[in-house]
């Protein structure tokens, strides 16, 4: 009886099937699970081009496969950081419509007390998605972490969760927080769309730094455009010290279209900076209806 053959193939070899597997979704899924094989060689040993598509070729078509290279790859910090970046969100991705198993939230919620602040953040973007309730009690510490970055992490992935319970300690938390970390809890509020988180960004638009107030006068127009407690707070920045702030005041108020704004916009046209002149008499314009409102080129 004969023996069987196998062909070996090389380490190139297997790296380019790879990336014409991640490249060609008709070649992908007519490979179907014979594709896993070389997808991993290509996330685990391919440049970081290659392990990109690697990573979103697997995602999209072969999750199970993914979980645990996702994690290990995720986790090694010799990996390039945009890749871990990208598993990360593609783990919490895949927990917020399919669930992880428990020994992956198991590692995930000890990563959180991990040295490395790298990992700890990792750990807190995976656990962040939609009734992840479980990752509530966990995520709370890193509310305090030393590392800025991890704070912000950890209130964007209890955002996220979407628990109104969480609500209250991330208002205190930005009420507590450095100027950096300020703004991105901002932006985090969203998704509760809840008076409370109103009110305090709204008192956001007081802030010494011009920074914090040009972010939650835009967290303001985006996240609550009907309300005309907006007008006031931008009326008030078209005084603003900061070009950038004013000039963001001056383009909402021309998007409504408010009455009240035309004279203290008629007096911006008279200033030194060009780009500010420009969005006053914009706003002017719109305010009178001679310009579309979304009209800004």
């Amino acid at each position: 009886m004969s023996a069987k053959i196998y062909r070996f193939e090389s380490k190139a070899e297997r790296l380019k099937r790879a990336q014409a597997l991640a490249t060609d979704v008709e070649l992908l899924l007519a490979e179907g699970e014979r594709a896993v094989p070389y997808l991993l060689t290509g996330l685990r040993e391919g440049d970081p081009d290659l392990q990109r598509v690697c990573a979103i070729a697997l995602f999209s078509w072969h999750k199970e496969a993914a979980l645990e290279p996702f994690y290990q790859l995720m986790a090694d910090p010799a990996r390039d950081a945009d890749l871990r970046d990208q598993l990360a969100v593609s783990l919490s991705v895949i927990g917020r419509h399919h669930g992880l198993p428990e020994w992956l939230m198991e590692r995930l919620i000890g990563d959180l007390e991990s040295p490395d602040s790298t990992l700890r953040g990792l750990a807190a973007t995976v656990l962040g998605w939609e009734g992840n309730t479980e990752a509530i009690v966990p995520l709370l510490p890193r509310l305090f972490d030393p590392d800025a970055t991890v704070r912000l992490q950890a209130a964007t992935a209890l955002a996220d969760i979407e628990d109104p319970r969480v609500l209250e300690l991330l208002l205190d938390r930005l009420e507590h927080s450095a100027d950096e970390e300020r703004m991105g809890l901002m932006m985090s509020l969203h998704l509760f769309q809840d008076e409370r988180a109103f009110q305090v960004v709204l008192a956001q638009l007081d802030y010494p730094n011009a920074e914090v107030r040009f972010h939650a006068l835009a967290y303001l127009c985006t996240f609550f455009a009907d309300r005309s407690e907006i007008n006031e707070g931008c009326l008030r920045l078209l005084n603003d010290p900061d070009p950038r702030v004013r000039q963001l005041a001056a383009k909402d108020l021309g998007r409504r279209r408010v009455a009240s704004a035309e004279k203290p916009l008629q007096a911006m046209l008279e200033e030194v900076d060009m780009e500010t002149r420009r969005v006053a008499l914009v706003a002017l314009q719109q305010i009178r209806g001679e310009r579309p409102v979304s009209e800004w080129d």
